[in-house]
């Protein structure tokens, strides 16, 4: 049945529907790895209210 309706054009792939329910694009996840890892090499655990701030700086 899933397979008739992705051939029929009535459903597409999974990752078109995740990457719309993604919160940040790529860049943006690639900004936030990297400044986890450089907290963790700080020795600073990273926390939610961290994490946070960084991403609203980042999603301006």
């Amino acid at each position: 049945l899933t397979l008739g309706r992705r051939w029929r054009g009535v459903t597409g792939p999974r990752d078109a529907r995740h990457a719309s329910r993604q919160a940040l694009n790529p860049q943006q996840e690639l900004e936030l790895i990297r400044y986890i890892t450089k907290l963790n090499k700080q020795g600073l655990p990273p926390t939610r209210e961290i994490i946070r701030n960084f991403l609203l700086k980042v999603a301006r």
